[in-house]
């Protein structure tokens, strides 16, 4: 019986350090595309198209820059992408 109960926190340490693995592995995936976002839109300064919609060429609203001021796309055009990806 000690034996069997061994093997089943074994499974659940198992599971729980997959489990935070995981979690681990999609926050550096979050921060390292927010870091790309921050690095892009830096570039787009320099070359004078940052608040430009990279799809639409459409000044992007100050409003939305404010909220997410990385954003490539009017809120248009971001949600036409999202429906497209999705």
């Amino acid at each position: 019986m000690a034996v069997e109960l061994e093997v089943f926190a074994d499974q659940i340490d198992n599971l729980l350090a997959s489990i935070d693995r995981d979690t681990s592995l999609s926050h550096l995936q979050r921060t390292a595309n927010q870091y790309r976002d921050v690095v892009a839109a830096l570039e787009r300064i320099d070359t004078g198209e940052y608040g430009i919609c990279e799809d639409c060429d459409q000044q992007i609203s100050p409003r939305r820059l404010s909220a997410v001021p990385q954003a490539r796309r009017c809120v248009r055009c971001q949600e036409r992408f999202e429906r497209a990806a999705a």
